[in-house]
């Protein structure tokens, strides 16, 4: 039997965390006071009986409190308000990660959908907090997504999502990820076309994204990407694609090719409009709004282009 003091001290410290519990459920426009009654939810919950009841409970609240401080962060304006929220974040899934193993430790088999649920949110929250700190532990993070149990397409379609999220924007990572979130697509039974296009358009919309005719190594980069689109395209029944899809990535590709033309640089300007009359070819509903000033404007490249630089080889084979 349990001292009468210390059963009092129990009694007392669960009605106050309910009472902080509620209090919080009411936050919801408040995440900065959501964020500390939540972690004071936990701090209570230390002081009754460490069962595994009692340590999920504490997991609950600190990822309740996590997530309160990156819905901070996501809307201050004060720099050192939202380093200090994302900073706290980090923190909080730290502390849930220890209470997740010393659980993990002492239960054989159960709760382990929850446990690879809440696995990918640990690691969702720390990777926003790391990019938004602009921390190089982010390339840990994707590392330990790479390899996390319960991880799938959409946990990477997530994680580019918050690596291209402005102003912190860290392109090497978002493009590490796109690639990763379109591979696991297209190794599934049946691919989800439609969002592989969409993480295509992405990607390439990053490679692009330096501008101007000095970002060769960008383009150089989307170009193999624009290889792995139309090997798709080739394969996928016809119409799968979205139209619209191919008609932004022809208009991108045309606009390199021009770019290039307009500096004289007409083999390269051959290479970048010959893959989007490629492109072109897989239209239905728009070619005929293309296809006449296309031809006429990619007539007057080839007819640019040295006879000793070949101008078909330049297009991607």
């Amino acid at each position: 039997m349990k001292p009468v003091n210390e059963q009092l001290l129990q009694t007392e410290a669960d009605w106050f965390m309910k009472i902080a519990w509620n209090l919080a459920l009411q936050c919801e426009d408040k995440p900065e006071h959501m964020k500390e009654l939540y972690t004071m939810c936990s701090k209570l919950l230390t002081l009754g009986v460490q069962d595994e009841n009692s340590k999920g409970r504490q997991m609950t609240c600190l990822l309740m409190s996590a997530a309160a401080c990156l819905q901070v962060a996501r809307t201050s304006g004060d720099n050192e308000l939202r380093r200090t929220f994302l900073e706290d974040c980090l923190q909080c899934v730290s502390s849930c990660r220890q209470l997740s193993i010393k659980l993990n430790d002492h239960s054989i088999g159960n709760g382990e959908s929850k446990k690879k649920e809440t696995d990918i949110l640990l690691l969702l929250y720390e990777f926003e907090a790391r990019v938004h700190l602009k921390d190089s532990g982010v390339e840990a993070v994707l590392e330990k997504a790479l390899t996390v149990s319960g991880s799938d397409m959409k946990t990477f379609e997530t994680l580019a999502a918050i690596a291209l999220e402005p102003p912190t924007h860290n392109r090497s990572v978002a493009v590490r990820v796109l690639r990763v979130a379109i591979r696991k697509h297209l190794q599934a039974t049946t691919p989800d076309i439609n969002k592989c296009s969409k993480l295509f358009h992405s990607l390439i919309q990053l490679c692009l994204s330096g501008g101007g005719n000095q970002d060769l190594a960008g383009k150089e980069e989307a170009w193999n990407y624009y290889g792995e689109v139309l090997d798709l395209v080739n394969k996928a029944d016809k119409g799968v694609y979205p139209e619209m899809e191919i008609v932004w990535l022809m208009t991108k590709a045309w606009n390199c090719g021009i770019n290039f033309y307009s500096h004289s640089r007409y083999s390269d300007a051959e290479k970048w409009c010959g893959l989007s009359m490629r492109m072109l070819k897989y239209l239905d509903t728009f070619k005929d709004n293309y296809q006449d000033h296309m031809s006429n404007v990619y007539a007057d490249i080839l007819a640019k282009v040295s006879p000793a630089e070949t101008p078909g080889a330049a297009i991607m084979a």
